[in-house]
């Protein structure tokens, strides 16, 4: 019941949901549309901006748009590069600020809530330990405690990784580990590309398990090439 609430509340507020700048620049509302309609009818937009656009503004703008208009379970929001994912965060935080100044109710459950996936490497708090109970503490027991941490990153509105260290540490627990496990929680993932393309990533085995009606932007797209040979291309 509490899911469902916090889905209605989004979607109502998403609705009426302003742009969050006085105006659009030159080529981002051509850009807000494309991507809302090809989000709404199923299909696939490549879009090619200058530097300097805004062109992450606008596409995260259009596709928030289209989470209640086409009934969107999830965005997921991919990069190539960390300092992708940093203005995609910001364009996201901009968005769900504009929504707070907009609606006369209180927030609470109405909030986005987006999460942020990161390598192991860079979430890991034990680095030099394996992921077994024998060697990390933050293992042994994860389960017992994640409810608690669970619940923990949801009321903040799930989290960024350094936010979601924060909520871990707390709690005991891996962020990694704590960070997927809210994937069925969140409205929104900001998530390098190899969470969704690499064979051994999760998450679109994830979304075909759950039957997830999801979008799915990719910023710099370009970059994929090169990204998906290193992926798919084995070595001796």
């Amino acid at each position: 019941l509490k899911e469902r609430a916090h889905r209605e509340a989004r979607d109502t507020r998403l609705e009426v949901l302003a742009f969050p700048h006085r105006g659009f620049r030159d080529g981002q509302r051509e850009l807000a549309a494309a991507v809302y309609r090809s989000a709404q009818r199923g299909r696939q937009v490549l879009a090619e901006a200058p530097t300097g656009l805004g062109k992450s503004i606008a596409a995260v703008f259009g596709a928030l748009k289209a989470l209640p208009a086409a009934s969107l379970d999830k965005l997921f929001f991919l990069t190539c590069r960390t300092t992708g994912a940093a203005g995609l965060l910001r364009a996201l935080a901009q968005c769900d600020e504009r929504n707070d100044e907009q609606s006369d109710e209180p927030c609470g459950m109405a909030r986005l809530r987006i999460l942020e996936l990161g390598s192991r490497q860079r979430a890991c708090l034990r680095p030099g330990a394996s992921c077994t109970p024998q060697q990390c503490d933050l293992a042994a027991g994860f389960h017992d405690r994640l409810p608690d941490a669970r619940a923990t990153a949801v009321g903040q509105g799930m989290g960024t990784i350094d936010q979601l260290a924060g909520f871990a540490t707390s709690h005991r627990v891996c962020p990694y580990h704590l960070a997927h496990e809210l994937v069925p929680w969140a409205d929104v993932v900001v998530a390098d590309v190899n969470h969704w393309f690499d064979r051994h990533a999760g998450l679109q085995t994830q979304v075909r398990a759950e039957g997830w009606k999801v979008a799915v932007v990719v910023d710099e797209a370009h970059n994929l090439i090169e990204r998906t040979r290193a992926m798919y291309t084995a070595a001796l």
